[in-house]
């Protein structure tokens, strides 16, 4: 629709790229209940070329009108339920600490085995097959996990 505008509109290719990413902010604002999320997501990962600071303030308006229409119409609840958690014993918080030094060693040994995985076995298997071989087993064994 952005594109079928901005040639009934005749705007350049900048004025194009601008109202799409103003249509992609709306859009992610009003879905993911965020509208500056929106705005900086749509003008930092969708347009990888540069920033498009222009793009800026388009963004954000768009992001916040569909974020306030989407509201209206749907509320305010957030997208997932949160159960309340209540705190009632200082005992509890042992687990916290058990917790707060597994975490760090589960996110330790995730990028150790990533490191390893792609280091020792994908680079050689690349090596000996070539790169679109190697891709197809990554994502086989994926699948397979």
């Amino acid at each position: 629709v952005g594109s079928w505008l901005a040639q009934k509109l005749k705007l350049s290719s900048k004025e194009r790229r601008i109202l799409l990413l103003s249509g992609a902010a709306g859009g992610l604002g009003a879905i993911f209940r965020a509208p500056l999320g929106g705005a900086l997501t749509a003008i930092e990962v969708i347009y990888r070329e540069d920033f498009e600071s222009e793009a800026i303030l388009p963004s954000v308006i768009s992001s916040v009108v569909s974020y306030s229409l989407f509201t209206l119409f749907y509320g305010t609840e957030p997208i997932f339920g949160i159960p309340r958690f209540v705190f009632h014993d200082p005992r509890e918080l042992i687990f916290y600490v058990a917790l707060a030094l597994v975490c760090p060693l589960a996110g330790w040994m995730y990028i150790r085995t990533f490191r390893f995985l792609k280091f020792s076995v994908f680079n050689q298997v690349r090596d000996r097959v070539g790169l679109m071989w190697a891709t197809a087993l990554g994502g086989l064994m994926m699948g397979i996990m």
